[in-house]
């Protein structure tokens, strides 16, 4: 997992919804990236845009 979070590049938020993604993945994520995270339990369309509105500049 950790090879592919160095894949990602350097992106300035990473979206976790983390009822559909494991722990490991989410563990993986904190520590592996220096970008902001947002979780969210939800994975709506009302929960992204919502993180999104939050974290848009």
């Amino acid at each position: 997992m950790t090879t592919g979070l160095r894949d990602l590049g350097s992106p300035d938020l990473i979206v976790l919804f983390t009822s559909t993604v494991s722990h490991k993945m989410v563990q993986c994520a904190l520590k592996g990236s220096d970008a902001r995270i947002a979780r969210s339990h939800s994975s709506s369309i009302a929960a992204l845009r919502s993180i999104l509105n939050e974290h848009a500049v």
